[in-house]
C-alpha cells in the first residue's frame, strides 16, 4: 500500500494534478460537471517507455459523458467524449489524409458544428466492450487468462481449473464529423480514464 501511494503522489507530483482537481472542482460549482483526465504518454523523444499523467479539462462543455452511467463518479459509464477544438492549419498537418472539407459544417440533428471558418472540431471516444475471455487457475497457485501472451523463456504451469469470463476492454478513438481519424485502440485498464466531478 506504501508502495502505490508513493507511486501515486509521484504521478500527481508530475502532473501538477492539484490544478486540474481545483479546476474540476471550479468547474462543477458553476457549470454542474468538471473532471480530468488520465493519459499515458512517452517519456521522451528517445524512449519507449511510458509515463501516467493526470490532464485537466479546462472547458466542461467539451466532456460528454454516458447519462445512463449510475455511480457518482460515473466510474460504470459506458462511453464517453472529449471534445477539441484545432485550427485548420494544425488539424491539415496531423491529419492529413482527411480533408477538411470532408468535415461537415453543419449536422442537422445535431447540437454543434464540426467546422468553422478557421476550426475543426474532433473528439476522443472511449467505449466499453465485452471480450470473453478464459480464465486459468494453474497447479502452481497463480491465476491469469490463457490469452495473456508469455514472456520470452516463461513457461506457464498446466491449468487445473479454468472458467469463461466477460471481461471489459476499454477502447478508444478520435473521430471527427466525417469519421475515425485514429483508432480503435486498447486502453491498459478497466475504467474509461475520464472522472468525473458532479455538480
Amino acid at each position: 500500500a506504501d508502495i502505490f501511494n508513493g507511486l501515486i503522489r509521484n504521478i500527481e507530483q508530475q502532473s501538477v494534478a492539484k490544478a486540474a482537481y481545483t479546476k474540476a472542482v471550479e468547474n462543477a460549482a458553476q457549470a454542474g460537471i468538471g473532471g480530468w483526465r488520465v493519459v499515458t504518454q512517452y517519456s521522451g523523444d528517445d524512449s519507449f517507455d511510458q509515463d501516467i499523467r493526470i490532464k485537466r479539462i479546462n472547458d466542461p462543455s467539451t466532456l460528454l459523458v454516458d447519462p445512463l452511467a449510475q455511480e457518482p463518479d460515473k466510474s460504470d459509464m459506458r462511453y464517453g467524449f472529449v471534445f477539441e477544438d484545432l485550427a485548420k492549419e494544425a488539424y491539415e498537418q496531423r491529419y492529413p489524409d482527411s480533408p477538411v472539407e470532408s468535415v461537415p459544417s453543419n449536422v442537422a440533428d445535431q447540437a454543434l458544428s464540426w467546422r468553422t471558418m478557421d476550426t475543426v472540431k474532433i473528439a476522443e471516444y472511449w467505449y466499453r466492450t465485452k471480450v470473453k475471455k478464459t480464465l486459468e487457475m494453474r497447479d502452481d497457485g497463480s491465476v491469469g487468462y490463457a490469452e495473456e501472451p508469455l514472456k520470452e523463456g516463461e513457461v506457464r504451469a498446466p491449468a487445473v481449473q479454468t472458467r469463461v469470463v466477460n471481461v471489459d476492454q476499454i477502447k478508444s478513438c478520435v473521430l471527427s464529423g466525417a469519421g475515425i481519424l485514429e483508432g480503435p485502440t486498447d486502453w491498459a485498464g478497466r475504467y474509461i480514464p475520464l472522472c468525473v466531478v458532479p455538480g
